[in-house]
């Protein structure tokens, strides 16, 4: 009967508070001995929604990394709560290196916390919020089998960063000024970055989520489906593009009018063929 579940109920949702609670705790000493600001005079006083934005990020992919890698086995309060404390550290460790490989690697062109602290700078806030997103689903996918060894984790923690950081700068190319146009503060660019490289996360973290078959193999076939999803992905967008806005393109709406109406429609796109495409079993 549901009752009989009700321990681990409870004990589940007493180990979310406490997440929540570290997760906020973390963001804060980050905020104040590494990036010269406190979030509360931030969010409180000064009302700045960007690092808001940046701070729901964080804490969503949080909760995501923790318990899409941990389940209670019911062997013991101290065992699950060994296996969530386990599970709660790493996705902070990989949270916290992410959000300086989105500053330095990804926006490198751009002075991220200047932007979000000082400018207020939304756009750049919600490309850090999908990179976050994007990595707990990367680190799901390597946690998920008990086949994957610590050494295969960070592996393809590292691996999807640089996956990450290429999608990135493929999106460049077809939209050759979206990094300037963030940092002038353009949401709609933001959306549709944002968007494109959660999708390429989902990816990435479901393929490694099964049973590891060797690096070689793994990595192949990880190349391959990029590559079937980035052509998928590009012959919908194209379609997309001439059904959204008859007679306009999506990018100069995008860009030159900053319609970040337009941007929503991009990201939810990507994230709606992505979808489809992983419910056909690509990997």
């Amino acid at each position: 009967m549901w009752y009989t579940a009700l321990p681990t109920l409870i004990q589940t949702a007493v180990f979310m508070i406490a997440a929540i609670v570290i997760g906020r705790v973390v963001f804060g000493l980050q905020a104040n001995y590494a990036e010269n600001y406190s979030f509360t005079e931030a969010v409180v006083t000064k009302d700045n929604p960007a690092v808001l934005v940046r701070f729901a990020g964080m804490i969503g992919a949080l909760l995501v990394a923790t318990f899409g890698s941990y389940w209670p086995t019911g062997a013991g309060i101290m065992a699950d709560a060994g296996s969530g404390t386990v599970a709660l550290v790493g996705a902070l460790i990989a949270l916290i290196l992410s959000r300086y490989i989105n500053d330095f690697v990804i926006l490198h062109e751009v002075n991220n916390n200047k932007e979000v602290v000082e400018n207020r700078n939304i756009a750049v806030a919600v490309v850090e919020f999908a990179t976050y997103l994007g990595t707990a689903l990367i680190f799901i996918g390597g946690m998920r089998d008990p086949s994957h060894g610590i050494i295969y984790n960070l592996s393809w923690f590292v691996l999807g960063q640089v996956f990450l950081i290429g999608l990135s700068r493929l999106y460049s190319w077809f939209v050759p000024k979206v990094f300037e146009e963030i940092g002038k503060g353009n949401t709609a660019c933001a959306l549709s970055l944002g968007g494109f490289l959660l999708s390429g996360a989902m990816v990435i973290g479901t393929l490694i989520s099964g049973e590891a078959n060797g690096w070689f193999g793994d990595t192949v076939k990880l190349l391959v489906c990029l590559i079937v999803w980035l052509a998928v992905m590009f012959v919908s967008k194209l379609a997309i593009d001439r059904v959204v806005i008859p007679g306009n393109r999506m990018v100069k709406e995008m860009v030159e009018d900053k319609n970040w109406g337009v941007g929503l429609v991009d990201c939810t796109a990507s994230i709606g063929i992505t979808n489809v495409i992983l419910m056909v079993h690509i990997s």
